[in-house]
């Protein structure tokens, strides 16, 4: 694997003119369309999560991404084009169902994993497949229709909370980036829904911020989830992700189940007895070290999620009891991603039930 420096001075550029939200920074775009014709990758908003980018034709680049992220080989990564008349580029041409979606959702949150004839196996992890999409970012479309499609993951090290603010990537990749592009706080906070959209009926590979029920009224159908396998077909889906240094215990909707309301509070008055740093994501205070009221509004939560497992961590919590919400619209990636993220899944009172693989 391409070896990455952990020496750069890294420099942060916000994204926009002074005053221009819309207008892109021709310093920005400049810098980071400079670095990645070197096959350095940057790093980039979009309106899901900030992307460590390289461009996706570019090997030894996209190399550096697995290896600055220490992100597994067999890991698949997404590849973010400016539109459609990029994709063949790539060796993609839209399927029916694909065509329908993307005329729907494109530019936004929607992968579309799609049949490639050209062989990328550094960015589908040899699969015959890519996945791709479009972001809904005035700046990262400007940098792609200068530098060419970009592979890009997430912009933090494998396994962490995503970075939903310029300063989480900051955290995570000073030295190991020459650039990081400041887009501010960005407009969804989770990863983009990735369909399998080869065939006639649409696949959900992995749950994001555009929800199932918003492509189904789309399609016309219902959205299939295949069996899980031993080889991803999504990225972002065969390792455990999204992870806090803290433990996380995940609680059912306490609304629905009053035994784990008890049950919650009891162990946040078990652990703190313990000496432990104890924060707790719930729609009704309780007592413990720090206390994060839920919104109402379930993509609210999805906005901050990230955000706040990083600011827990800042506070050195030990354990953060976390409340979930019905796996209704945006709701079922919330949970998708407190699952993965999770130390322990809390199914009954006084039961204590690890969490399982991918």
């Amino acid at each position: 694997m391409t070896c990455a420096r952990h020496d750069w001075q890294t420099e942060v550029l916000a994204a926009f003119e002074p005053g221009a939200r819309g207008v892109p920074s021709e310093r920005a775009l400049g810098r980071a369309a400079r670095w990645l014709a070197e096959s350095v990758p940057v790093v980039m908003p979009t309106e899901t999560v900030y992307g460590l980018a390289a461009p996706a034709l570019d090997e030894r680049a996209v190399q550096t991404v697995f290896a600055i992220k220490q992100r597994p080989l067999d890991n698949p990564l997404i590849v973010h084009v400016a539109g459609a008349e990029q994709l063949p580029e790539l060796g993609v041409r839209f399927s029916r169902l694909a065509q329908q979606l993307a005329e729907a959702f494109w530019p936004g949150p929607l992968t579309l994993v799609l049949p490639t004839q050209i062989e990328l196996p550094w960015v589908t992890a040899g699969l015959d497949s890519i996945a791709v999409r479009q972001p809904r970012h005035e700046f990262t479309l400007a940098l792609i229709r200068r530098a060419g499609p970009l592979a890009a993951p997430s912009a933090n090290l494998s396994g962490l909370p995503s970075p939903t603010r310029a300063q989480h990537a900051v955290q995570d990749l000073t030295g190991r980036v020459p650039l990081i592009i400041d887009g501010g706080d960005l407009d969804h906070g989770l990863e983009s829904t990735v369909v399998d959209a080869r065939g006639e009926q649409p696949l959900l590979l992995r749950p994001g911020a555009l929800s199932a029920e918003e492509i189904e009224a789309c399609c016309g159908r219902a959205l299939l989830t295949p069996e899980s396998s031993g080889r991803s077909r999504s990225p972002g889906m065969k390792y455990r992700h999204y992870s806090p240094r803290a433990e996380l215990w995940l609680y059912p909707p306490l609304s629905a189940q009053p035994a784990a309301a008890q049950q919650l509070a009891d162990d946040a008055r078990e652990l703190r007895a313990q000496g432990r740093k104890v924060a707790a994501i719930v729609r009704q205070p309780i007592d413990v070290d720090r206390c994060i009221r839920l919104p109402s509004d379930p993509a609210l939560m999805a906005r901050h999620l990230f955000s706040w497992l990083r600011e827990l961590d800042d506070e050195r919590v030990e354990v953060v009891l976390i409340e979930g919400v019905s796996r209704v619209g945006i709701g079922r990636a919330i949970m998708d991603r407190l699952e993965r993220a999770a130390s322990s899944v809390r199914r009954s009172e006084r039961a204590l039930a690890p969490l399982g693989g991918p």
